[in-house]
């Protein structure tokens, strides 16, 4: 959890954690309004407020380089900056692959296209190795930084998938009833047509962000010490003398984790369809 942090700065990933558990909690709570808008800014927000807590530097607080960060802090951090950029920019690389106009239309077709057809490892590679040898002289760039761009860009390229069979199942009849009444293409965009995408394309949105969560373990190529990396450091460290029993359980539990933490956002997931199709019920 605490990954290579001196034992008298360990308090800032135990707030972190908490924020995070407090953040869950209060989303679980049956409260409706906005509450899709309040998680992304939420999520949004955490992942800053977490990053000036880890990292250190301002407000008197002791700075740590992220080659000292670890643990299920840095599987929780991966994970929200991830799902806080690409979601925004594969819903942008969705509309422009239905924009109008060809050239914008052909260029996000062929940054889905290209991203989709690469494996992740390939990219992430791409960013931690082959990017500071092209790179300016003097232009170095923070590895977690560059981790961070290659899963967003690559997660990026399959929200906007996602988000763009959403839009697709919208009736054009919606769009054009709100042009009927008044509005301009982008507040029927804005207010009609995409309200409608989003909640169809929920359950895959839910999907990547579960695929996300579990992608996070690769990072240990780019020399950061996730939670399953902790865990396969301390196995091995001859120091610890563990046993074939131990180790065995050492991975149940990472793999616990894991999967509390998988099932409970699809859990979370499938209650947020059940209320959306209850008031589709009741509004007709």
């Amino acid at each position: 959890m605490f990954g290579l942090y001196p034992p008298s700065e360990r308090w800032r990933p135990i707030l972190c954690l908490i924020i995070a558990i407090v953040g869950v909690a209060i989303f679980a709570l049956p409260w409706r309004r906005r509450k899709a808008l309040a998680a992304f800014g939420c999520t949004s927000l955490y992942a800053i407020v977490a990053t000036i807590l880890l990292r250190g530097g301002w407000f008197g607080l002791w700075p740590a380089p992220t080659t000292q960060w670890g643990g299920i802090m840095l599987t929780t951090i991966v994970a929200a900056c991830t799902i806080a950029t690409s979601l925004p920019v594969g819903l942008a690389l969705a509309l422009a692959r239905r924009s109008n106009l060809p050239i914008l239309a052909s260029v996000a077709a062929f940054y889905i296209d290209v991203m989709r057809g690469l494996p992740l490892v390939g990219v992430l590679f791409l960013a931690i190795v082959l990017f500071p040898l092209f790179a300016p002289p003097g232009v170095e760039i923070n590895v977690l930084l560059r981790a961070l761009i290659a899963f967003s860009l690559f997660n990026a390229a399959i929200m906007a998938e996602v988000i763009r069979g959403g839009l697709q199942s919208v009736p054009k009849g919606q769009m054009e009833a709100a042009l009927s009444l008044g509005l301009r293409n982008r507040n029927a965009l804005v207010l009609c047509v995409l309200p409608q995408a989003l909640r169809a394309a929920l359950p895959g949105i839910v999907n990547v962000s579960i695929s996300i969560i579990k992608e996070t373990t690769i990072i240990l190529i780019a020399g950061l010490f996730d939670f399953l990396g902790v865990l396969q450091g301390a196995l091995i460290d001859p120091a610890w003398n563990i046993g074939d029993q131990i180790r065995q359980t050492a991975y149940f539990f990472a793999g616990a984790v894991f999967f509390i933490i998988c099932f409970g956002l699809s859990c979370y997931s499938a209650s947020i369809e059940r209320r959306l199709s209850k008031g589709e019920r009741a509004r007709a």
